[in-house]
């Protein structure tokens, strides 16, 4: 079977990406082709479809450019992108797959790709990796107010310009506002033909947003379990994944004060340098920021834990940090939020806290750390839970089941 991926950026990354080259490699594991449509950033991976990729826009320059025929043209571009269509036309028409796989679409590529699609009579399957098409901020999150927001439901993002979600700023807010919008009013949606929802929230949230139940299947994220080995209790906390405000990042900080217990902040974001700054004026010398890792050093990082802290204020989809943590035995800390407590079992894998406190996260990191068996018998429970439901060959199984069912009412 031929899979088109379409992604926004063809690099490694976290979150959509992460789970997307994995996929990748499971398909090509089975004797199936992968294609890519995406943005041309210099940053990219090499590719042999790299000729067919869309020319990087920068938004944010055509917003506040003085030349009112630079801003028209990105302005309209962002709504329909006649070169998003035809470039995937092309693409379809020269490596003619069986599905298109979208895992980030946005203003980038523009939604202009979908009637193209169709009009070669191609299924197409969309992962909900965020919340992309219900939000112009893509999270569900008031970042001004730090709390989650749904002032858009159904259909009201007129909003979205009234509390500046477009990072604060008037001009992309509206914009942002507009787009969806148009989206929603044409109807775009209906030219896929199935969204996989990675948590039961995610699908109950849609379906709220009033998107048709039949076309949302659940299917949880995987990992992969036979290339991790489970380790025994270690000696540190961590936090997994990008360091931004709605990841709890700052509570969690705040959480560590007087506790004594060495952490690692594993990942990369825009308030890790604020982070490390008020880490320093605390006097947190056990805290440590090892920046954005892979590979050999992130297992070993992950396999010296004891426990991983998952205090996202933020809607959660279904994170791979509890699925990284789990598959390394280690329970897991978070908030009652999004596809969290799905994931987490309290008092079994870990603990949810319904108290968005530092000081209930604080009560839980210290009971872990001074209770190290009890940290072994909720990891060892963590890892029998993820092999059970998040393995990697049953989740591609299922993709393919998924794939084959549309590929196979569009060829007849």
């Amino acid at each position: 079977m031929k899979i088109l991926f379409v992604t926004k950026h063809y690099r490694p990354g976290a979150g959509d990406r992460s789970y997307m080259f994995g996929l990748e490699k499971r398909l090509r594991r089975r004797g199936h082709e992968v294609g890519y449509f995406a943005m041309a950033y210099p940053a990219n991976l090499p590719s042999p479809f790299s000729r067919y990729f869309v020319p990087n826009v920068t938004f944010g320059d055509a917003l506040h450019s003085r030349n009112p025929l630079k801003w028209l043209k990105t302005f309209l571009r962002s709504f329909y992108s006649p070169e998003s269509s035809s470039r995937i036309t092309r693409l379809l028409q020269d490596y003619r797959p069986d599905v298109v796989h979208i895992h980030s679409l946005d203003t980038h590529l523009t939604y202009s790709i979908l009637p193209a699609i169709r009009k070669q009579n191609i299924p197409v399957v969309w992962t909900l990796h965020t919340f992309a098409p219900l939000c112009i901020s893509y999270f569900l999150y008031d970042r001004r107010k730090g709390c989650v927001c749904e002032a858009c439901r159904p259909k009201r993002f007129f909003m979205a310009a009234l509390k500046r979600c477009g990072n604060g700023s008037l001009p992309a807010s509206v914009t942002g506002s507009l787009i969806h919008s148009f989206n929603h009013t044409l109807d775009l949606f209906r030219f896929v033909d199935v969204f996989v929802c990675p948590s039961r929230f995610v699908r109950d949230k849609f379906i709220a947003f009033n998107f048709r139940p039949e076309k949302l299947v659940w299917l949880p994220n995987f990992v992969d379990l036979p290339e991790i080995r489970p380790s025994a209790t270690g000696r540190y906390g961590i936090f997994l994944g990008r360091i931004e405000r709605e990841k709890g990042v700052y509570p969690l900080l705040e959480a560590l004060q007087e506790t004594g217990i060495p952490f690692k902040f594993i990942g990369d974001g825009s308030a890790r340098q604020d982070l490390v700054r008020k880490a320093r004026g605390m006097g947190l010398q056990d805290v440590e920021f090892t920046g954005y890792k892979t590979g050999d050093e992130l297992k070993d990082l992950i396999s010296g834990a004891m426990f991983c802290v998952v205090p996202s204020l933020v809607y959660e989809v279904g994170p791979l940090a509890v699925l990284d943590a789990f598959s390394f035995a280690k329970p897991v800390i978070g908030f009652k939020i999004g596809g969290i407590p799905e994931m987490v079992r309290n008092d079994e894998t870990g603990y949810i806290l319904d108290d968005f406190s530092p000081r209930a996260l604080r009560q839980k990191m210290l009971f872990l750390y001074r209770h190290p068996e009890k940290a072994a018998l909720m990891g060892q429970r963590a890892r029998r839970y993820v092999t059970a439901t998040h393995d990697a060959e049953r989740h591609c199984d299922r993709i393919l089941r998924i794939y084959g069912r549309f590929s196979a009412r569009a060829s007849a």
